[in-house]
């Protein structure tokens, strides 16, 4: 049988004080409870305050009058800059050469700029503010330091190309290009003959497209070739400044030789402008043509030697007196045969006529008198061959070859090596409706213009031609 154990009960005594325990618990709870529910979850009642009265403040005055105190002026290296006014801006004139400046740079009207593809940089470092768009005669290109040279030559002026007239037609077009450069773009312009030497620059050195200059230019250059009587230019060249003396050509430029064909002192004197765009209108144009040089001092003597054994020999006496005597006849004839035809034209109101070359014995020689004038010839030419070598000298010349030898060299010197963009060379020529222009000449004139940034050539033939021009 088994038994039970009897049940063990708690205390009375510690019964009583975990009662009392729990029921202290309890109520500890619910204090703390109330009291993190006041605090943290009831929102207090919200306070409001009256805000201060609205005043009113005057508004503010429309204009404000500032006195700036201005600091005397600074002293700078070099030339004063000048100002001159444009309507409502202001340009620095800054000559290219002044002292204390490295590099020129341009401001611009931008307004004149719209539509342009791209900025060039200009061939004196200048930045491509003043960029223009230009076309002349067809040929459309950009700059913002553009040099114009123009022939003033008799081939520009015969009567098959329009003659005075066209000439005119041909100055106002280039006035009003010119009148229509940006204000920011610097501009030049070069007159020369296309069979000599003397050449004019309208300023020497490039000056801003404003319409002082404008003024200056149209009066300067209108009267050019106004009148039959009074073509082409009269004077020296134009010095050279930097010739590339380390060559023979060079130093031909530096010596300023006056005899030489205008074409190779043309573009010595184009390419010292520091120009990155350059126009050439002219009559007549090649590749790089041949250059007199220098003759020696010894090259000298012996052509007084020859010369003066020349003219000691009795047949050279008896030729040139025949030669004098059928010139003065001849000379008698030609006065009254062109005063007639002046008479004739006038009546026509036609201008008189320009003659290739001015004087009566270059224009209507002995070579030409039979198709000028049918005029009866004698059994031969009285007049000696040897007379006049020595005076032309055509052995004392630096052949095309040298002369394109010695620009490519100066384009490197002046321009690649300085990092500067080689200008750009257009060329127009000014021809006769019915003249040729053989295959090799064209040849010859891109071959020369490649060296020059590719640039472009155009035919302009008449009058008809420069007025279709206009509208392109």
């Amino acid at each position: 049988m088994i038994s039970r154990s009897p049940i063990k009960r708690l205390p009375k005594k510690l019964t009583q004080i975990l009662v009392l325990s729990a029921a202290a618990h309890v109520v500890g709870l619910i204090i703390f409870g109330s009291y993190t529910v006041y605090r943290f979850v009831i929102p207090s009642s919200a306070d409001f305050q009256e805000p201060p009265p609205m005043v009113e403040e005057a508004p503010p005055p429309t204009s404000i009058e500032v006195s700036i105190q201005r600091p005397p002026p600074a002293s700078l290296p070099g030339r004063d800059l000048a100002v001159q006014a444009v309507g409502s801006i202001a340009i620095n004139s800054v000559p290219a050469n002044a002292a204390g400046f490295q590099e020129s740079f341009l401001v611009a009207d931008t307004s004149a700029m719209s539509g342009m593809s791209s900025l060039r940089l200009g061939g004196s470092s200048s930045i491509g503010l003043g960029v223009s768009e230009i076309s002349v005669f067809g040929i459309r290109d950009s700059g913002e330091r553009i040099l114009f040279a123009v022939d003033t030559g008799r081939n520009m002026l015969l009567d098959a190309k329009g003659g005075l007239y066209s000439y005119n037609a041909i100055k106002e077009e280039l006035v009003r290009l010119i009148s229509g450069l940006s204000p920011g773009t610097l501009f030049n312009v070069i007159l020369f003959e296309g069979t000599r030497r003397p050449s004019v620059l309208f300023r020497p050195s490039m000056v801003p497209a404003i319409p002082q200059n404008f003024d200056a230019f149209n009066r300067w250059f209108m009267p050019i070739n106004q009148r039959a009587d009074n073509v082409g230019l009269t004077g020296t060249g134009i010095p050279v400044r930097r010739a590339l003396e380390t060559h023979p050509v060079g130093q031909t430029f530096a010596a300023n030789d006056e005899r030489s064909p205008p074409q190779p002192w043309l573009i010595q004197n184009a390419l010292e402008q520091d120009a990155d765009l350059i126009y050439v209108i002219t009559a007549n144009w090649g590749g790089f043509s041949n250059l007199l040089r220098t003759i020696t001092e010894r090259e000298q003597q012996q052509i007084e030697r020859d010369k003066a054994r020349l003219e000691a020999t009795s047949t050279f006496q008896r030729e040139i007196a025949a030669y004098m005597e059928e010139k003065t006849r001849l000379r008698e004839v030609i006065r009254q045969r062109e005063a007639a035809e002046a008479t004739e034209r006038r009546q026509r109101n036609l201008p008189p006529r320009i003659w290739v070359h001015n004087s009566v014995d270059t224009r209507h020689g002995f070579n030409e008198r039979r198709r000028a004038y049918d005029i009866p010839m004698r059994n031969r030419d009285p007049r000696p061959v040897e007379l006049f070598w020595p005076r032309e000298s055509p052995i004392y010349r630096h052949e095309p070859r040298q002369v394109e030898d010695y620009f490519r060299n100066y384009l490197r010197v002046f321009y690649r090596d300085e990092n500067k963009p080689i200008p750009r060379m257009n060329v127009i020529l000014f021809l006769a409706e019915d003249e040729e222009l053989s295959r090799e000449r064209v040849t010859e004139i891109r071959g020369f213009l490649r060296h020059f940034n590719n640039g472009q050539m155009r035919e302009l033939r008449g009058l008809a031609a420069i007025q279709a021009s206009r509208r392109q």
